[in-house]
């Protein structure tokens, strides 16, 4: 449940170090924007077997690369949504075009309509970043805010709801 914004590494959102791997890390309805490298990329070719990894319900927009693998074991992933962006072949795979969010150039990353049907997980992952309690609307929206009909995306975060750029 986080907002990832302009990774402009090619390493990627959360990667392994260049001798060590990410092993059994969950990667639940996160949203990534504009972003050049990876949400996951678990261990530098040749030097590190990462493996048990998952990455579900996320949510992709301008973002060319989606998951690296590298030389590590495969990585679990399903139910991710991409508009804009790289291609996967994945259970439940959403492909859009387009902005998906309220108002992306003010950094108003709130959803104006709902994606598919994400995943449904349990607690502690079946609230947003905001505490919104995803699927209350009848869909299991993907990325870190679930959307909300009628309202108009302005709802103020919390103080705890940080935007990594």
């Amino acid at each position: 449940n986080n907002v990832f914004v302009s990774i402009a590494s090619g390493n990627g959102v959360l990667k392994g170090t260049s001798g060590d791997s990410i092993i059994d890390t969950v990667l639940y309805g996160n949203t990534v924007i504009d972003s050049f490298g990876p949400i996951l990329y678990q261990n530098n070719a040749g030097l590190g077997h990462g493996s048990g990894n998952t990455v579900v319900n996320n949510l992709f927009y301008n973002s060319p690369n989606i998951i690296n693998e590298a030389d590590g074991g495969p990585v679990s992933h399903s139910y991710n949504a991409l508009f804009d962006s790289g291609s996967i072949f994945e259970i439940g795979v959403q492909i859009g075009t387009g902005d998906p969010f309220v108002n992306y150039k003010a950094g108003n990353y709130a959803l104006k309509a709902a994606t598919n049907a994400g995943l449904t997980l349990s607690a502690p992952y079946d609230t947003d970043k905001i505490g919104a309690k995803r699927g209350a609307g009848g869909v299991w929206n993907r990325g870190a805010l679930e959307f909300a009909s009628g309202v108009d995306g302005t709802r103020p975060l919390p103080p705890r709801f940080i935007y990594i750029k």
